[in-house]
């Protein structure tokens, strides 16, 4: 006897059926949503990771604490925050991969700036691309921990140059720049003055050997300004006035950076 085939009414039906969860499943993600979200807490207590398994979120948490306490030295911080910064995983290494894949947030909640670093960890967690986001929001946490919500701009902004020279500075200092490079930009006197640095926008879309160009001069220019005498206290205000936007870059490095 010939089977009867499905009108497209009763083939959509069916396939409706089929997607829907079983009790089981529907058990599993109540119990999901009723868990507490698990999360690891830095030794420092500025950084809260979630999403993840122990193992990641605990590696994420001591990476986070090395860098604070690097940015810490290089400009000379207290030992000590305000405002705590969530950095959450989102998703599997198994993922595919997305772009933009580590994004940074500050919204203002209870009158308070709430600064997240949103991690999507498929093919991998770029260990650079993290270190520049941590540095980017330990900057703000600094920069707006004295600032009344009703006070802050419109707009805030870490500049990329300083972020960027923030990073080589630590690199450099903790021994793991490439030398080589700095010395060959220097005699071939390839470096980019801090004008040009400054007015760079949007390093990403330079090539790679002009990002590389890019990169050294910003570490150098931020390893000449904090190494003045001092240098420290000048940029320490230059972090507060270019995330709260006092000025353009050039008037506030002018400022404080006069000579």
């Amino acid at each position: 006897m010939a089977q009867e085939t499905p009108v497209p009414e009763q083939a959509a039906e069916a396939a409706t059926t089929q997607a829907l969860p079983t009790a089981q499943e529907l058990r599993k993600a109540r119990k999901a949503l009723e868990a507490p979200d698990e999360h690891v807490v830095s030794q420092s207590r500025m950084f809260s990771v979630s999403g993840g398994d122990s193992l990641h979120m605990g590696a994420i948490a001591t990476k986070a604490d090395e860098v604070r306490g690097r940015v810490n030295s290089l400009l000379g911080f207290e030992d000590n925050h305000r405002f705590a910064i969530s950095i959450r995983l989102l998703g599997q290494t198994t993922d595919r991969e997305v772009a933009r894949p580590i994004r940074t947030r500050i919204s203002i909640i209870g009158n308070e700036p709430n600064l997240q670093i949103r991690i999507h960890p498929g093919g991998g967690i770029d260990v650079e691309r993290l270190t520049n986001a941590i540095i980017t929001m330990v900057l703000y946490e600094r920069a707006l921990r004295d600032v009344r919500a009703d006070a802050l701009p419109d707009s805030i902004r870490v500049p990329e140059w300083l972020v960027t020279g923030v990073q080589q500075a630590i690199l450099w200092k903790s021994g793991k720049a490439d030398r080589r490079l700095y010395r060959n930009l220097f005699e071939k006197a390839e470096m980019m003055s801090p004008e040009v640095i400054i007015a760079t926008k949007n390093a990403a879309r330079l090539d790679a050997s002009s990002r590389e160009v890019y990169e050294v001069s910003c570490g150098v220019l931020v390893m000449c300004l904090v190494s003045r005498e001092g240098g420290q206290a000048q940029l320490r205000e230059l972090v507060a006035e270019s995330v709260l936007a006092e000025g353009t870059p050039a008037e506030i490095i002018a400022t404080h950076f006069h000579e």
